[in-house]
C-alpha cells in the first residue's frame, strides 16, 4: 500500500493480480471541509493569518472551543451541510486524471458521528460524481 498527500488523502493499493485501486478521501481533497466548518463555526475564512495558520495544520476546532464544541455546531446543520460542502475547483481534473491509471476507484471518507453526515456524504457524491455513486466507502478506519 502507497500513501500519498498526508496520512490518508490518496491511498493506493495493488492486489495479487497487480490492479491498481485507488482510494480518494473526499474532505480537503474533492469537497472544501475546511471552509464549509470554518463559516458554519463562524470563522473568518477569508482572514489571510487565519488561512495560513490552517494551511500550516492548526486545526478548526481550535478556533471554536474543541472538538466536542465544533461537531455539535457542525451536526445542528444536518444532511444539508453535507451535501452542499463546496467542490474543489480541482475536484473533476483529478478524478479524470486517476481514471487514467485505473478503472478501480473509490471514495474512501471517514463521517462523524452523526448518521447526517453518512447520508449526506452520499448525497454530495451524487450530486457531483453520480457515476461514482456505488464506489464510495464509509468508515473510521481508513488505513
Amino acid at each position: 500500500m502507497v500513501s500519498l498527500q498526508g496520512n490518508d488523502k490518496i491511498i493506493m493499493v495493488s492486489d495479487k493480480k497487480n490492479r491498481l485501486h485507488i482510494f480518494l478521501d473526499l474532505d480537503g481533497v474533492c469537497s472544501y471541509w475546511e471552509k464549509s466548518a470554518a463559516i458554519t463555526c463562524g470563522i473568518d475564512y477569508e482572514d489571510e493569518k487565519i488561512r495560513d495558520e490552517i494551511k500550516k495544520g492548526k486545526r478548526i476546532e481550535t478556533y471554536v472551543g474543541g472538538d466536542v464544541k465544533m461537531w455539535a455546531i457542525i451536526d445542528a446543520e444536518g444532511e444539508e451541510w453535507w451535501e452542499d460542502i463546496e467542490k474543489l475547483p480541482w475536484a473533476d481534473d483529478l478524478i479524470n486524471l486517476l481514471k487514467k491509471h485505473t478503472k478501480e476507484l473509490s471514495f474512501l471518507s471517514a463521517p462523524s458521528n452523526n448518521p447526517f453526515c453518512y447520508s449526506g456524504k452520499i448525497k454530495w457524491v451524487l450530486k457531483h460524481f453520480p457515476k461514482m455513486s456505488k464506489d464510495v466507502f464509509l468508515g473510521c478506519k481508513k488505513y
